[in-house]
């Protein structure tokens, strides 16, 4: 990516709908994005195999020792889940399963 707003992301999803590009290899939610309104598109998400990891956990974070906010934030998520999950399925955002656990060491108790 480059400071030109003329030269943005979509327009490399654009060119495979075009023909002038076979394939592209972008990161997820820009490709479902701009794919999504190019029917002859399919956006095919890259898993992890081993040491190659191609898949990332988005996550949200609270100041260290913030427990209640911490909380507040988690139930939130879980409340929401079905319509965060309809979002990001309007926007043709690729989702696949975590490839990890979170680790109990990053809970702050």
């Amino acid at each position: 990516m480059n400071g030109d707003p003329e030269d943005y992301p979509g327009k490399m999803v654009k060119r495979v709908a075009e023909g002038e590009y076979d394939v592209l290899v972008i990161w997820g939610p820009i490709a479902g994005y701009f794919a999504k309104p190019q029917p002859d598109l399919a956006v095919i998400p890259m898993t992890s195999e081993g040491s190659n990891v191609f898949d990332f956990a988005i996550s949200m974070g609270v100041r260290y020792g913030e427990r209640p906010w911490k909380e507040t934030v988690e139930m939130a998520m879980d409340a929401n889940a079905p319509q965060i999950a309809m979002i990001l399925e309007e926007y043709g955002v690729p989702v696949v399963a975590a490839s990890s656990k979170p680790r109990k060491d990053d809970d702050d108790d």
